[in-house]
């Protein structure tokens, strides 16, 4: 669910001011670390170990959860990609991790 909020103010000495905030809501509340995800979405890479710096679409690739990020040090945070992902790669010296958004994936 995509949950929209506007907020109209101003800073003293300046422009009155509107904005949106989008933000997603209960996307994360479903994954935790271990589950197995599909990249359901278009996802361009450039360090997939068989195609360094060679844009690569990754979608449909099956991987674990191994982490999503929500504090650092105790402190609340609010990452980009907050789910890390690990992926087994056939030929790679070990698996490749990358920090997915959630509505990029889809639990198996």
């Amino acid at each position: 669910m995509i949950q929209i909020e506007r907020v109209d103010g101003s800073l003293p000495g300046s422009q009155p001011f509107r904005f949106c905030l989008f933000f997603t809501t209960g996307l994360l509340d479903h994954m935790k670390a271990g589950d197995r995800v599909r990249i359901s979405t278009p996802v361009v890479m450039f360090h997939h170990p068989q195609h360094r710096n060679q844009p690569h679409d990754v979608q449909g690739m099956e991987g674990t959860v191994k982490t999503v990020l929500q504090d650092w040090q105790g402190r609340p945070i609010s990452p980009n990609f907050p789910v890390v992902v690990e992926f087994e790669v056939e030929g790679a010296k070990r698996p490749f991790k990358a920090h997915m958004s959630a509505d990029e994936l889809e639990v198996l």
